[in-house]
């Protein structure tokens, strides 16, 4: 990997949306009787929220999230590069592993989070990248009682670096489904996926403060 990599942002977009308030959040499922994630998660004493990672937002305290009854269906729509199927395949699971949610790919275009991809000049469903280093862009949309019910994702298809068939695109996909789950960003230059920039010595897989974020709006 070449230090041409380095600084390239990946941006969470600033306008995420939240839903009109319905009914009451619901409780938080008992984790030790829910289905735990598979991928070891670090001590709360060991991460530090702000740092090593944060949420995309809270309501009555608690970070949004996806419920865990739902099935998530994550899908593509559009003209996509070739590798896309197989690396989604292969973050998706990451994340399933990560979160214990119900991940799938979705066969049709009605997923609950979708994926497009489009060059740095274009504007699609109202996302636009907001400079020629950004390589991709999230937004979700949660109800007042802090379930995420949709999540919209723009990747780059005009840059070499966001393809994913490489290892930075892969990471940039990873990157913006963490904010599809409600993740936000973490301090600058973080060994963490959820940094926001792309640093060459960091790309591959969850850091620390990723996973423990990831358990946190998981199941």
């Amino acid at each position: 990997m070449t230090a041409v990599f380095l600084g390239l942002a990946l941006a969470m977009a600033a306008w995420i949306s939240i839903s009109p308030p319905s009914s009451a959040r619901p409780p938080t499922p008992d984790r030790a009787s829910s289905p735990a994630p598979r991928l070891p998660v670090p001590e709360a004493s060991t991460v530090v929220e702000g740092t090593d990672y944060s949420f995309s937002g809270r309501v009555d305290g608690q970070p949004v999230r996806w419920s865990c009854e739902a099935r998530i269906e994550i899908g593509s729509i559009g003209q996509v590069p070739p590798a896309t199927a197989a690396a989604l395949d292969e973050v998706v699971s990451v994340l399933r592993e990560a979160t214990g949610l119900d991940l799938v790919i979705a066969t049709d275009d009605s997923a609950d989070i979708t994926l497009r991809f489009s060059a740095l000049d274009a504007s699609v469903d109202g996302m636009s990248f907001p400079g020629p280093t950004t390589l991709g862009v999230a937004r979700a949309q949660w109800s007042g009682n802090g379930i995420i019910d949709s999540a919209q994702i723009l990747v780059r298809n005009d840059d070499a670096t966001a393809d994913p068939a490489s290892s930075t695109g892969r990471h940039v996909l990873l990157h913006e489904l963490g904010h599809a789950l409600g993740l936000g960003h973490t301090a600058a230059e973080r060994p963490e996926i959820m940094a926001p920039t792309v640093d060459a010595a960091h790309i591959g897989g969850l850091g620390p403060g990723d996973r423990y974020a990831l358990a946190m709006v998981g199941c």
